[in-house]
């Protein structure tokens, strides 16, 4: 199910403890509007005009916390500077973060400026209860992997997309076939095409009617894919 909205006031519709997974990339607050371009593989993305990248989320945890089932698992994609802020967020609608999860870039781009390139982006990852529920990870799971920017056929028009296998991955770890996932930032619906990929549920959420169309082409393309075999 993908619905079209304001994620703030839809997930006050779903019901309590009815979430397996929440697995999600909002915006990372970190477009200062100033026209700046930052290199993604190959292409050029113009963050200046990305209005919805001008603020961290947070209020919507609360609303996690809730639907999320007892002793289950969560991971939310954030800016390195930003996760004392979200680490904070979570603690106080009480759930637990647990740790930290590391997407590394081994294909990034040189950077023009003197300083480091950016090659890796961080996820916290927290619980909602114990953590020996629902881990699916085994006892020698790297908390990174190492994924190139999205190229080729998976690109499509969504300036922060992530690769299907870096969220299949995630989806793997913490669900089992037949659970449901939630992404309140649904994006361009990479989380859902993983869930098509593995037979689990998903609930997706965008505000962007752009994106929301990217978002429902992509998991339609990859049900009725699926469907064939």
């Amino acid at each position: 199910m993908i619905i079209h909205g304001d994620c703030t006031e839809i997930l006050s519709r779903l019901s309590t403890n009815s979430i397996d997974a929440v697995i999600t990339d909002p915006p990372y607050g970190t477009n200062d509007g100033k026209g700046k371009v930052i290199r993604r593989g190959k292409d050029d993305t113009a963050f200046g005009s990305i209005d919805w990248d001008k603020e961290l989320p947070l209020d919507y945890l609360k609303e996690v916390s809730r639907v999320m089932k007892p002793d289950t698992w969560g991971v939310v994609f954030t800016d390195n500077m930003a996760i004392s802020y979200l680490w904070k967020k979570l603690e106080n609608v009480g759930l637990s973060p647990r740790n930290t999860f590391y997407w590394v870039k081994h294909n990034k781009a040189p950077t023009p400026r003197c300083n480091f390139k950016s090659c890796v982006e961080t996820a916290v990852v927290f619980t909602n209860g114990r953590t020996n529920q629902k881990w699916y990870g085994g006892g020698n799971q790297n908390n990174y992997i190492l994924m190139p920017f999205v190229s080729g056929r998976e690109k499509v028009d969504h300036p922060t997309q992530k690769p299907v296998a870096l969220m299949r991955h995630l989806v793997e770890l913490f669900t089992v076939e037949g659970d449901t996932v939630l992404d309140p930032f649904m994006g361009s619906g990479t989380t859902g095409v993983a869930c098509a990929q593995t037979g689990r549920d998903f609930i997706g959420i965008e505000i962007d009617p752009t994106y929301f169309a990217i978002a429902e082409s992509r998991i339609d393309l990859e049900q009725r894919r699926l469907s064939l075999f």
